[in-house]
């Protein structure tokens, strides 16, 4: 058995070592990060990538030659990225356009590097077979999770939300992965086709615990296709259990609606950032605001105009749909462009599955493929999967399937072109350390923050000075490894505000401020820091304006009232506490200072009667 195994390894090793690395990508968390989800995959993606390019670099330097072929996507592939490397320029957090635009373009190398790799339709299966068993594991994690058990403790309790930190981000996962699965156990023989009949029951079962809607209506409508496509095979069998399946799941998601909560309000929040989303279009319609750039333009507009939705203590980063965040990054300009990728990759499957030639595995393996991406489509109009690292990379894994299935079925021919540039060794070994310098710094960088963070919350609770000193030393290590986090600068901020170094906390804030300079949470705490050193005018521009972005933010409205209070201007602190007690009504702070606001005011009846209203601490036990 093991001499057949490693027979097997031998034959088909790159497809295997292949198969491994893709499961890594959607495998790798670290708990111990401050990102600890969304930063290994991009490590791991990164690192991966490099060292199968430098393989192949080396192998066409000793062939002296490299095969290409003319795959029809890279025309709009190659323009949108160009158009979206223009509009870096209009961006004002250029350090995430450059990391948005610089993931896009790393898991677009897959469109070029899978047709290598994946060269017939038995690698395609060897490859997926692989990957749905490391996404078993995936799912048995997750499913654990929603019913309690868990082996790290994370803030969100009772979610299936697996490797992927969001249950939301698992359910894009699982869009791309469960019709794989259906493919390989319509492909197996009798003896396999039960462990992926369960393979693909136990993964569905972890889509329906995502409850995530987008989600689900991706799934459904890439079954749907999946059975449409098949009519023009004859595959009788094929067909009624992919309708099988189709009737399941939306019996099982009728079932499931009826007993259990969706989140609630996330419909209606998404209609607000979208109506805004259309004025930011209008705003800047040809080149758009540039890419990165979504989050300060959305910040900026919700300070200039009233009713724009900024949801307390939440950032509001994406757009909730790909398609409307394009327009608003890049222009109409951009998103026609986007619209021509997609177009094309259709045009692609129509050759594909219109082709006379009796190449039907290779057409079936194509089914699958369009109709994956096709669900991730639909996924994307209510969610953003191309934005994250697991998304952006199994969306172009498809492409890449795509594109060699376009090559074998349509029998293009490749054209060799001389390939002997001996500096090219020294590029992917320069490539190489350059990698393993980024992943240290990233990763020791997000390792610093969340240490620091973890000591702050210590040093809050004791007062501990030492510990104090332990934070700021791990929070200086995270922004010299890593000067581009705007969440570095605020935590450290945020660090020497508890330590009274009020200087060295406005001058990290101001470097926070840089990234977003409508940022509600910087402004804030840049009021507060003004406000201890006595600076009362430029305190209170800070939380005027922090106000105006975020208008319902209970701890704003606090922090105005206590301001107000301090500054002995009554009126405007008995508003702003009311305000805020609207949404805080049991805060004894914002209680006792609305209580002596009144009071001040010569109210006192109306202070006793708030006085009252004050919860009283419960005694300990045994006293």
């Amino acid at each position: 058995m093991s001499q057949k195994i490693s027979t097997v390894y031998r034959k088909k090793a790159l497809v295997i070592n292949f198969a491994i690395y893709c499961a890594l990508v959607f495998l790798a968390f670290l708990p111990f990060l401050a990102d600890c989800f969304n930063l290994p995959k991009f490590v791991v993606l990164i690192v991966g990538l490099v060292l199968f390019l430098c393989g192949f670099i080396m192998k066409f330097l000793n062939m002296r030659f490299i095969t290409i072929y003319k795959n029809p996507l890279y025309l709009p592939l190659a323009l949108f990225i160009f158009w979206r490397l223009i509009s870096i320029l209009f961006t004002t957090n250029k350090i995430a356009g450059i990391s948005e635009i610089g993931l896009f373009i790393s898991c677009s190398v897959l469109v070029f590097l899978v047709p290598l790799i994946l060269r017939k339709a038995d690698d395609v299966v060897l490859f997926f077979k692989i990957l749905i068993v490391g996404s078993v594991v995936m799912s048995l994690y997750g499913i654990v999770q929603h019913f309690g058990f868990d082996f790290f403790h994370w803030n969100i309790k009772h979610s299936a939300l697996s490797t992927f930190g969001r249950r939301n981000f698992a359910g894009e996962y699982l869009v791309f992965i469960l019709p794989w699965a259906l493919f390989i156990f319509l492909t197996e023989k009798k003896l396999q086709k039960l462990f992926y009949v369960l393979a693909f029951v136990l993964l569905m079962f972890h889509l329906f615990l995502t409850f995530t809607r987008a989600s689900w209506i991706g799934f459904g409508v890439s079954m749907l296709l999946i059975a449409l496509l098949l009519l023009r095979f004859d595959l009788k069998p094929a067909l009624l259990k992919v309708v099988l399946v189709f009737l399941i799941f939306c019996l099982v998601f009728r079932v499931y609606g009826s007993i259990f909560q969706f989140e609630q309000g996330t419909l209606k929040s998404r209609i607000l950032i979208w109506k805004t989303c259309i004025e930011l279009i209008k705003e800047r319609p040809i080149i758009g605001h540039g890419i990165g750039n979504f989050e300060p333009s959305y910040y900026k507009i919700a300070y200039e105009k009233e009713n724009v939705l900024i949801p307390p203590n939440l950032r509001v980063d994406k757009a909730h749909n790909e398609f409307l965040e394009i327009a608003v990054e890049n222009g109409i300009v951009g998103l026609l462009l986007f619209l021509f990728f997609i177009f094309t990759i259709y045009k692609m499957s129509w050759y594909i599955l219109r082709n006379k030639d009796e190449k039907r595995f290779e057409k079936f393996v194509s089914v699958f493929a369009i109709s994956c991406i096709t669900g991730v489509l639909v996924n994307s109009l209510a969610s953003f999967p191309l934005q994250t690292t697991a998304g952006c990379f199994f969306f172009f894994l498809n492409c890449g399937i795509l594109s060699r299935m376009y090559f074998t079925v349509i029998e293009q021919k490749t054209f060799e072109k001389n390939f002997s540039y001996p500096g090219m060794v020294f590029l992917c070994m320069a490539g190489i350390c350059a990698v393993i310098v980024f992943s240290f710094c990233a990763l020791y960088s997000s390792y610093s923050l969340e240490k620091s963070k973890r000591i702050m919350r210590a040093v809050v609770k004791s007062g501990d000075p030492v510990l104090w000193l332990i934070a700021e030393m791990y929070g200086k290590n995270a922004t010299s490894y890593n000067p581009f986090n705007v969440e570095n600068y605020f935590h450290l901020g945020k660090l020497y505000l508890v330590g009274g170094q009020f200087d060295k906390a406005y001058e990290n804030f101001m470097k926070a401020l840089k990234f977003n300079p409508y940022s509600e949470q910087v402004l804030l705490n840049l009021g507060m820091v003004e406000q201890r050193r006595k600076n009362f005018a430029a305190s209170e521009r800070y939380f005027l304006k922090a106000y105006k972005v975020s208008r319902d933010n209970p701890e704003i409205l606090k922090s105005l009232g206590l301001f107000y209070l301090e500054t002995n201007e009554i009126e405007k602190a008995i508003y702003y506490l009311t305000q805020a007690q609207r949404f805080l009504s049991q805060d004894s702070t914002i209680l006792t200072a609305l209580a002596k606001a009144y009071e001040n005011s010569g109210n006192r009846k109306k202070a006793q009667e708030i006085l009252e209203q004050i919860p009283s601490e419960k005694p300990a036990a045994g006293n």
